[in-house]
Parts: C-alpha cells; sequence; structure tokens
C-alpha cells in the first residue's frame, strides 16, 4: 500500500464552522438565511468528513450581503477584480462579499457556489484544476433543502446536453490533465465544459461510496495529475471510469443527498447538535437557538435565547 494512501487514513482532528451572514442594506428573510446555513453548514462537513480535507478550528465563513451594486464593485475592485462578478470570497480575510442581484435564488446560488471554492482553498485543496473546481461549485450550487434532508440536483440543461452532446465527448484520458484540451470541449448550459462536463464528473463520483473514495484522493492530492490520482483511486484505472461515467449520464441521473450527519460525540450527544438547558437538542444548522417562551404583563408571549 503507497505511503500517500496511509497518510489519508490518518484522522485529523474535527473543526467547527464559524458562520455569519449580514444583510449589510437590506432585510434579509429568516427562510434564506436558515436555508442559507443549512446549506453552508452541510457543504462544510461534506468537505471535511467525506472529503477529508482539514480546515482550522473554527473555519471561518463570513458572509456579507450587499444590495447597493456600486458598493459590491467598489469592494470587488479594491479585492483585485476585474469584470462582472456577482461574489468573491477571501481565504486571507475569511469572508466574501455577494451582491444581493435581483432574486433571492441567484443570490443564494452565487453564495453557495463561491463559498465551496473557498472551502476547496482553505481546506487545501487550492491547486485543484478548474474543472474540479468550477464541478463541485456547481454541484452544491444544486443544493436544494427538503425537511432536515439537503439534495443536490442535476444542474439545469445538463442531462439533457449529455444525452446529446455527451457521446461525443473525447475519452476522459484525452482532457483530464490539459486545460488547453478542457478549452477546446463544446459549451454548456451552465457555461464552459469547466463547469458542466465537471460539473458530471463530480456529481458520478458523489454518487457511490467508491466515487466518493476517488473524490477525496482528488482534493487531498490536488497538486498532483487527477489522471494519476484516478488511475490508482478507481477501480480498472481511468479508462473503466470514462466507461462508468458515460453509463451513469446515459441513464436517468437522480438528485444526490448528503449525508445527514448522525456520529455520537463524548457526551451522548450527536455531532452536529446543541443540547439546551432543558435537555432538548436543536441542529447546529438549523438558525434555531436554545432558550424558553415566557408571558409578559400584557400576556404576549416573548422569547428570551439563552446566553
Amino acid at each position: 500500500m503507497p505511503l500517500w494512501w496511509l497518510l489519508t487514513l490518518s484522522p485529523s482532528p474535527a473543526a467547527e464552522v464559524d458562520l455569519k451572514i449580514v444583510a449589510e442594506d437590506f432585510d434579509l428573510s429568516a427562510h434564506t438565511e436558515r436555508s442559507l446555513r443549512r446549506i453552508l453548514t452541510r457543504m462544510f462537513r461534506t468537505y471535511q468528513d467525506t472529503m477529508g480535507l482539514s480546515f482550522s478550528d473554527p473555519t471561518p465563513v463570513h458572509v456579507r450581503l450587499v444590495a447597493d451594486r456600486v458598493e459590491y464593485e467598489r469592494r470587488a475592485s479594491s479585492m483585485g477584480l476585474v469584470g462582472s462578478t456577482l461574489g468573491f470570497f477571501s481565504t486571507r480575510l475569511g469572508e466574501g462579499v455577494v451582491w444581493k442581484n435581483t432574486s433571492a435564488a441567484q443570490m443564494h446560488a452565487t453564495i453557495v457556489h463561491e463559498a465551496s471554492h473557498y472551502l476547496m482553498s482553505a481546506g487545501g485543496a487550492v491547486r485543484a484544476p478548474l474543472w474540479l473546481h468550477e464541478g463541485m461549485a456547481e454541484l452544491f450550487e444544486g443544493a436544494r433543502l427538503s425537511g432536515n434532508a439537503i439534495y443536490l440536483d442535476p444542474a439545469p440543461g445538463m442531462v439533457d446536453w449529455l444525452h446529446q452532446r455527451g457521446p461525443g465527448l473525447p475519452p476522459l484520458e484525452a482532457f483530464l490533465d490539459d486545460p488547453r484540451a478542457w478549452s477546446r470541449l463544446p459549451s454548456t448550459p451552465v457555461g464552459s465544459a469547466s463547469y458542466g462536463v465537471g460539473w458530471s464528473l463530480c456529481a458520478f463520483l458523489m454518487s457511490s461510496p467508491s466515487g466518493k473514495a476517488a473524490l477525496a484522493q482528488l482534493l487531498q492530492h490536488a497538486g498532483e495529475p487527477p489522471s494519476a490520482t484516478l488511475q490508482a483511486a478507481w477501480p480498472g484505472g481511468v479508462r473503466q471510469l470514462d466507461q462508468d461515467w458515460r453509463a451513469w449520464w446515459g441513464r436517468p441521473i437522480a438528485s444526490l443527498q448528503l449525508p445527514i450527519p448522525t456520529v455520537t460525540g463524548q457526551q451522548g450527544v450527536e455531532v452536529g447538535w446543541i443540547r439546551c438547558a432543558n435537555g432538548n437538542l436543536i441542529a447546529r444548522d438549523s438558525g434555531m437557538e436554545c432558550g424558553r417562551w415566557v408571558a409578559g404583563e400584557n400576556g404576549v408571549m416573548t422569547f428570551v435565547p439563552d446566553r
């Protein structure tokens, strides 16, 4: 067994995410904030627990939302960004700035997409190829809440595109390591091939335990050629991966469900949960607080959070 494989098996101390979402010049709905908190927290845990990336404890994920487009562009320019952007994160500052956009859905998508880039970089995978960065960001951008579950829906238009254009794509070994070869691939409904074809590869790998293990190797060895990593990590190597990937998108593509944390901690409390003073458990990513309702003199009930 290679030495690098043994090293990846050594567990690193678990970190917590320090998540803050602040709308500076508009009112953010409670529903949108709760949704973002749950998705960003679950994404952090996926990168840490499933993909094996190592983070500082705590890892700051601070999001500042700005409605004023001129003010947003001023901040983007101060970070050296040129052209039209919708949002950005800084690993140096540990925070991101995102434009409110014209709809909550578009703002939501930008936050999740850019936060994925940020977490990959903060977790040590900054040198991952563009298709892996954009593929994972597109994957998480499709996050959808359903109760306590989070589903990653297929990127818009990509299922039909793969059925129509996928058979004409060259073998993976012809473009996996070469950015110039990626640039020659056809555009997709979500952007260049790095976004769309990258999404398909990441979604395929996330659809099975063996794929998640291979994806974890790609992220943990981001500075190495992807083909070399996948040749060792995928049963049958890159050529078999190419066949399995094509067979996957040749069938109906389902949404992926992110794991719900269920690991029990030392005090008998499931990791990812807070035990309140009254014994209740609240999910850390729910946006809720421990506390109690108190009746005032006028009979109006007031929520008093625990401090």
